[in-house]
C-alpha cells in the first residue's frame, strides 16, 4: 500500500489532501485517483470495507505513520493488519540507517537505484496524472 497526496501549494484550499491509493497484490497492481472516485470526501463502501478488514496484511514504508494517518484523517478509515518495512528493515537489518526508505532498502539488498525524482513525487495528484506519476 502507498499513498501520494498534493502538496498544500497546488490545491485550491491549500490543503493537504490524498491523492492516490496504490494497492499491489496477487491480483495486480490496482491505482485509484481519490479525487475522481471520492470527490465528495467518502470513499465507496466496497474498498472501505477491502481497507479495514482483517484478512489480509498492507505493507508499506511508513505505513503507519505516514499513509496510515493521511487515511484516517482525510476517510476516517482504519487500516486493519499493517506492516511496516521501515520497522521490518530495522529488526532484521539492524538500526544503523536512521531511516530505511524504500530507494535505501532497493540501494542496500539489491544493489540497484529507485528513482523517486522530488519533483515528481511532490508534484499535483490532484488532477489528471502524468505517464511520470
Amino acid at each position: 500500500l502507498d499513498c501520494e497526496w498534493t502538496p498544500p501549494a497546488y490545491a485550491a484550499d491549500h490543503r493537504l489532501r490524498l491523492g492516490t491509493l496504490q494497492l499491489a497484490g496477487r491480483a495486480g497492481v490496482f491505482v485509484f485517483h481519490l479525487p475522481k472516485i471520492a470527490p465528495s470526501g467518502g470513499l465507496p463502501a466496497a474498498l472501505r470495507a477491502l481497507l479495514e478488514g482483517k484478512d489480509r496484511v498492507f505493507v508499506g514504508s511508513g505505513i503507519t505513520q505516514a499513509d496510515g494517518t493521511k487515511l484516517k484523517e482525510q476517510f476516517g478509515i482504519l487500516l486493519g493488519r499493517t506492516r511496516d518495512t521501515v520497522a521490518e528493515a530495522k529488526r532484521v537489518l539492524g538500526g544503523a540507517e536512521p531511516r530505511y526508505s524504500l530507494a535505501a532498502l532497493v540501494a542496500k539488498l539489491l544493489n540497484k537505484r529507485l528513482p523517486k525524482p522530488k519533483d515528481i513525487r511532490c508534484s499535483n495528484w490532484d488532477g489528471a496524472l502524468t505517464d511520470e506519476q
